[in-house]
């Protein structure tokens, strides 16, 4: 996971703008599921070529605020994350 974050970084350095935010890893099934902020989803395929990964598909993400929380009571729904949750 940290050659993601280094990846994004390095890219990001260099103008783009992608941010790797988590990385969820599953060893029973051997898989991973990153969260990145891109304004492109070829964004973060470069990320993942750079850090040695090919993803299975690349999705949006939408993130919904905790029941009860602040957010969810001034907007009524969840937040649209600004780009993929990619599923390795």
């Amino acid at each position: 996971m940290r050659r993601v974050h280094a990846a994004a970084a390095a890219l990001a350095a260099t103008g783009v703008r992608v941010r790797h935010l988590h990385s969820t890893y599953i060893p029973g099934d051997e898989t991973a599921f990153h969260l990145f902020e891109a304004d492109w989803p070829d964004s973060v395929e470069r990320v993942l070529h750079e850090a040695g990964l090919e993803a299975e598909r690349i999705s949006p993400a939408i993130a919904a605020p905790e029941e009860g929380s602040e957010e969810a009571r001034v907007t009524g729904e969840g937040m649209r994350c600004p780009e993929p949750l990619v599923r390795r």
